[in-house]
């Protein structure tokens, strides 16, 4: 993931999608970020924005 945030940082479409291909190879033992909001298919859809706009927002306990 390292790699596709560097990407995502510098605008580079093609190595988020070579990233998703090569996480999409691997065993789902494997990978345990897929569910978080910075996954490669997170990151390929928010290319552009800032990174984590798109995060959830926390909502402060009262």
């Amino acid at each position: 993931m390292v790699i596709a945030t560097k990407a995502f940082l510098m605008g580079d479409q093609a190595t988020l999608l070579a990233v998703k291909e090569r996480v999409a190879a691997m065993t789902p033992g494997a990978v345990r970020f897929l569910k978080s909001p910075a996954s490669a298919d997170d990151l390929l859809n928010n290319l552009g924005k800032p990174y984590g706009s798109w995060f959830p927002k926390e909502v402060p306990k009262k």
